[in-house]
């Protein structure tokens, strides 16, 4: 994963004025607010736009980015890697290009993303796999015991703490930086690689799409990319102003 520069919530309103269209631009729709809105149902929402637009959108609703990496910058730009190129605990440095298991981002910070958008310039035949409990048949809509209380190591540089997979309303899980400690998480560990066969598929087939997903209620993963090393997503994620509900 290679990480760019990304703008602060204040320059990017302070470029806006000086353009003189703030104005203007508060009185449009506003993309993300319509992709959150969207996400409510199935939590996530995919449309068009440029990483620019997110940014812009993000500082006036009054959501603050979030980087994922201790002293990174927010915004990354993610590329297929062998597990020699990887950044250590990531899920590229155990998995390679091979595809990645269902994960939350950012599942080792004291308090992970929201949010987390990707956007695509070009188009990428390596499909991005989002699963949501509720979508499939209420047989599944109940979350195992097991999910709620199996306890993991959770690794961040050279702190840790302990936690579970689900507390507080929200998912934390990624195999990455997380061990599990107890029979219940192995359980955990277990239950997300069956789950993943039901993960739906977004296919970046047209230029300029953006996906918004809710980090707290969706694990997402990427499928296989041996096929397309070039693959370039960029990411940014963000804590809410408000709580989406």
């Amino acid at each position: 994963m290679q990480n760019i520069q990304s703008h602060s919530a204040g320059e990017i309103l302070k470029a806006v004025a000086l353009a003189g269209s703030i104005g203007t631009y508060c009185g449009m729709s506003r993309m993300l607010e319509d992709l959150l809105d969207e996400s409510r149902a199935t939590g996530w929402a995919a449309g068009q736009g440029t990483l620019a637009q997110v940014q812009m959108d993000a500082a006036v609703l009054g959501w603050v980015e979030v980087p994922t990496r201790r002293g990174g910058p927010a915004v990354s730009t993610l590329r297929p890697v062998d597990p020699a190129e990887a950044e250590p605990n990531s899920l590229s440095a155990r998995y390679g290009r091979d595809a990645q298991p269902l994960h939350t981002d950012g599942a080792h910070l004291s308090k992970p993303p929201d949010i987390v958008v990707l956007t695509c310039a070009t188009t990428s035949t390596t499909p991005t796999r989002l699963w949501n409990r509720p979508r499939y048949g209420r047989a599944r809509t109940q979350l195992p015991e097991h999910v709620r209380h199996g306890v993991f190591l959770i690794s961040s540089g050279a702190e840790s703490c302990f936690g579970t997979a689900y507390s507080g309303g929200r998912f934390r899980y990624d195999p990455g930086c997380m061990q599990p400690c107890d029979a219940r998480a192995r359980q955990t560990v277990q239950y997300f690689v069956d789950v993943a066969k039901y993960a739906d598929e977004h296919i970046w087939g047209e230029p300029g799409q953006v996906l918004l997903i809710d980090n707290r209620r969706v694990l997402h993963a990427r499928a296989s990319a041996t096929q397309e090393p070039q693959r370039e997503i960029q990411r940014v994620s963000f804590h809410l102003k408000r709580e989406a509900s």
